[in-house]
């Protein structure tokens, strides 16, 4: 099964306060994350809103991290480590803690599209609809 994951409401817009590149057990590297008061405040809304649903966390337009909210998120801190290198995560922090940056936050739609014998059939929360191909 394939799935397309379309953004369903323009991305929230959450203030930064710091960041810094860690390593983390095993060895792994992780970009930390700090939220100020504000941005605080609409990640814990927005993820209350938001759980069960896959959310799209970027920066500056390039994913950091594709997640499916299982709680919401209260705190002020968030720790992304999925395919980032140590070099990664620390040219990230700089660029994240240089002052007045943010974080787009998004929730995702998901519709998964099947394909059977010859035939794309795509499923959508709206209509279901047959593909000839």
């Amino acid at each position: 099964m394939i799935a397309i994951v379309a953004a369903e409401a323009e991305p929230l817009i959450v203030p930064v306060a710091s960041a810094r590149a860690e390593i983390r057990e095993a060895g792994r590297p992780s970009l930390h994350i700090t939220l100020n008061r504000e941005g605080q405040r609409l990640f814990g809304d927005f993820t209350t809103r938001n759980v069960g649903r896959n959310i799209e966390v970027r920066f500056n337009g390039r994913v950091l991290t594709r997640i499916r909210l299982r709680t919401p998120i209260l705190g002020n801190e968030l720790r992304i480590g999925e395919a980032l290198s140590f070099e990664e995560a620390k040219a990230l922090a700089a660029e994240l803690s240089l002052g007045d940056q943010k974080l787009e936050v998004e929730a995702l739609m998901q519709a998964p599209m099947l394909f059977h014998v010859g035939k794309a059939i795509a499923w959508s929360a709206w209509h279901l609809v047959t593909l000839d191909g």
